[in-house]
């Protein structure tokens, strides 16, 4: 019989390498479909420490984020499930569509119009059921 050391399960060290080897390069399964059924359902919530938002634009395809503004890196949507078409940034109303484009600066400034919207990652294809 295979005996596993208990260390293998509790050494900060190696849960730092698997993360950074394993769940920070390989695509993770972060819901189910049935979390998300419909246009404007999101779900924010942290994967192996980065914060992470999940959307269904109307098309029905869902993309993922980081759950972050592009301008002072503060979370636009509170950890949990819900529905909108857009979230802002709760400090400078800096405000992005479902689909991660950035459509609205409450005072646009020099510095505001040079800074790229937030990184928008291709549409999530589901995958029997999952997302």
């Amino acid at each position: 019989m295979l005996t596993v050391p208990t260390r293998s399960y509790t050494d900060p060290e190696r849960w730092a390498n698997e993360v950074e080897l394993i769940f920070m390069r390989l695509p993770l399964m972060l819901a189910l479909s049935i979390e998300l059924p419909n246009p404007g359902d999101y779900k924010a919530m942290e994967m192996v420490g980065r914060p992470v938002l999940l959307t269904r634009e109307k098309d029905g395809k869902v993309r993922a984020f980081l759950n972050v503004c592009s301008h002072r890196g503060a979370p636009v949507a509170e950890p949990g499930k819900g529905n909108c078409n857009r979230f802002s940034c709760p400090y400078h109303g800096w405000t992005y569509a479902n689909d991660g484009r950035l459509i609205g600066i409450a005072e646009p400034t020099n510095s505001a119009r040079s800074i790229a919207p937030a990184a928008i990652w291709p549409p999530c294809p589901a995958r029997s059921g999952r997302e």
